[in-house]
């Protein structure tokens, strides 16, 4: 009896602790299990060139819809299901708790469609997923491929694009499980100037080179950002060790940069990040002499040509100190302005656009006010003439022209969109200009402006004519066994080597065709190349296809029809080792056998690499070279400090080949 009584006294215990302490437990954001607030997945460097799966039930699995406007899971429920399946692995084959899966709309040259809701949920306890992505082919009839994304709080981030089974065949499956890779942590606490906790502020991990952030592009190569918590805490992950720089900045105060040194055996120390207030500028900008409301007024840090923008904390490296970047604020009814936050030292104010005016104000010609931070009561006061400009065809107003303005004898340009055929423009005193209107389907034209005084208003109207005859073309592209393809990039070009080695305008009037095929719209008649890239966009960093050409004349007034079928490139992956045996910064230049050099922009990686890029060295572990195809080929290999080496090697199609190339020191 005494046992019997002692059972269910231990029982009752028992179930009352899993009531307050088993439900909705969260690990406290110190522990290896806090999850960051937001984050982006990283980028990492490249070997750079010179010369240019298990299913789940849904609902077990926790499908859900969040991040782009309001809950599709009522549609979900009572519309057509559609599943994309997979299964998430740790590179042991563990599953990973904490995972967040989310299925991204992409359109052509795999861009995510910001306007599609994306699908988010979790894995269940073994790892697999099934997201419901019916109700959004439903509403996105023309939806046929996605991105997967993976994101686990201490794995590097994990993007797979997709293409879409048919609707009727219920689900799109990932044949192979997607393995995170463990990343390194970097955790810490920004504060605000008066100590207390510094919530929403902006913090990253950038790549570092020598004492500076590592340049990529035109901006600095970010590894992974976010943002901190209430508390101010933040857990940022880069996949290798070494060291890295972090920056935060919060509203209202200058941006910090600082070194960490991230070992491979072990967390490193938790960092804290102090800012400091910032100085402010106040003043009003004046038009004509009357308040100018909705005028856009930035504080611009002094001009060095060895600047880097770090975009995500707002900040640039000149010199060798970091200020804020293009610090701004919007007049009010008044035409009054605070700007906050700025180092103290000499900026420069510009006033860029004005609200309910067309383009960028800068035409005018207003120069910048050199202010020394702090300051109060600056006064910009502005003049200008202003142009009515009307669009038409006919009676019709004409949408989505170029316009632009030009000194009479000028031959350089500077051009905004129209989306509506009309524009307010803010033109410069006392000096004639040319105002150019450029569409796609019409003529050119170009109208004089006198020089007007400071005040003066005018119209003008444009009529553009009727359209030109222009042509169509419809591309069907396949694979070998006749499989439609049905995500590629297009280029019509008459200058195929100059897009060769300088990039592709990949700005065309495309859509699906309801066969499947692809239907560029709204093109000049004339000679020339067709450039094809199968499952992929002219600037993509991902694809196995060889880009395919062919030469083509379009006929005004007719649609033409090419089929293309896709051929299997040879991937080719390729570790540059330095003398220490370690991966190490190169330059790299590929050649046919012939001499021939293979097209740089071509060139594309994996989901770990930047795109390869003309010029400046990378480091370059796995870097995968562009879809190569049968033949042989020469890559030639350089880095600092040690001797060149030219490595030969033949592929064939569809292959798949590893370089380990070693350097000598010098």
């Amino acid at each position: 009896m005494r046992l019997a009584f002692s059972l269910l006294v231990l029982v009752l215990l028992a179930g009352l602790g899993w009531l307050l302490f088993g439900q909705g437990t969260e690990p406290p954001q110190d522990s290896p299990d806090a999850t960051p607030s937001a984050r982006d997945g990283g980028k990492a460097p490249t070997l750079r060139t010179a010369g240019g799966a298990g299913a789940t039930d849904p609902a077990a699995a926790g499908a859900g819809a969040g991040g782009d406007g309001e809950d599709a899971s009522a549609d979900a429920a009572s519309g057509p299901r559609h599943v994309v399946v997979g299964r998430i692995e740790g590179l042991d084959g563990s599953a990973l708790r904490e995972t967040v899966v989310r299925v991204r709309g992409l359109r052509e040259y795999d861009w995510v469609d910001a306007g599609i809701k994306t699908v988010e949920g979790a894995p269940d306890q073994t790892g697999a997923f099934a997201l419901d992505v019916g109700a959004l082919r439903a509403k996105h009839a023309d939806l046929r491929r996605v991105r997967v994304d993976v994101d686990h709080p201490r794995h590097v981030v994990h993007k797979t694009a997709l293409d879409l089974a048919p609707m009727d065949a219920e689900e799109t499956r990932l044949e192979e499980p997607i393995h995170l890779r463990p990343a390194f942590v970097v955790r810490g606490r920004v504060r605000a100037a008066e100590g207390a906790p510094a919530a929403d502020a902006r913090v990253a991990l950038y790549q570092l080179q020598g004492a500076r952030p590592k340049l990529d592009d035109i901006d600095a190569a970010w590894i992974d950002r976010g943002t901190t918590d209430a508390e101010g805490r933040f857990a940022l992950r880069t996949p290798e060790p070494g060291p890295v720089l972090l920056g935060a900045h919060a509203a209202g105060h200058v941006p910090q940069l600082r070194r960490v040194d991230v070992p491979r055996d072990e967390a490193p120390p938790p960092q804290e990040l102090a800012l400091a207030r910032g100085a402010f500028i106040t003043g009003r900008v004046l038009l004509n002499g009357q308040p100018l409301p909705g005028a856009e007024v930035r504080a611009l840090p002094p001009q060095d040509a060895q600047e880097i923008d770090l975009p995500w904390i707002r900040a640039t490296w000149i010199g060798e100190s970091l200020h804020v970047r293009d610090a701004e604020a919007t007049t009010d009814p008044r035409g009054a302005f605070e700007i906050h936050g700025l180092e103290p030292g000499t900026r420069n104010l510009r006033v860029l656009r004005v609200e309910g005016y067309f383009g960028r104000d800068r035409t005018v010609g207003w120069d910048d006010l050199e202010v020394a931070a702090p300051a109060l009561g600056v006064v910009l006061d502005l003049e200008a003439a202003v142009l009515d400009l009307a669009i038409v065809s006919g009676s019709q107003p004409v949408e989505g022209a170029q316009v632009g303005m030009h000194e009479p004898q000028a031959t350089w340009r500077s051009t905004r969109d129209c989306p509506d055929g009309t524009a307010t423009i803010l033109l410069p005193v006392g000096k004639p200009l040319v105002v150019s209107v450029k569409h796609q389907r019409y003529e050119s034209a170009e109208r004089p402006i006198r020089a007007l005084p400071a005040g003066a208003r005018v119209r003008e109207v444009v009529d553009l004519g009727r359209p030109k005859a222009m042509a169509g073309l419809r591309v069907r592209v396949s694979k070998a066994d006749g499989t439609p393809i049905t995500s590629a990039g297009f280029v019509v070009t008459d200058d195929i080597a100059k897009n060769r080695n300088y990039g592709f305008d990949s700005g065309l009037g495309l859509r699906h065709a309801e066969d499947g095929s692809f239907l560029l719209e709204h093109l000049e008649p004339g000679a020339y190349v067709l450039a094809v890239f199968p499952e992929r966009a002219p600037d993509a960093t991902r694809g196995t296809w060889l880009v395919v050409e062919r030469e083509i004349t379009l006929v005004a007034g007719r649609e033409s029809a090419v089929d293309v079928t896709a051929r299997q490139g040879a991937s080719v992956v390729v570790t540059v080792l330095g003398s220490d045996g370690k991966p190490t910064e190169a330059y790299a230049s590929l050649h046919t056998e012939r001499g021939a050099e293979v097209p740089t922009t071509w060139f594309y990686s994996d989901e770990s690499s930047a795109t390869m890029t003309s010029g400046g060295p990378g480091p370059a572990p796995s870097t995968i070279l562009p879809p190569l195809a049968p033949g042989e080929y020469e890559l030639r290999v350089e880095a600092d400090e040690h001797v060149s080496r030219t490595v030969r090697f033949r592929v064939t199609e569809g292959e798949t080949k590893t370089l380990e190339i070693a350097l000598e020191a010098k």
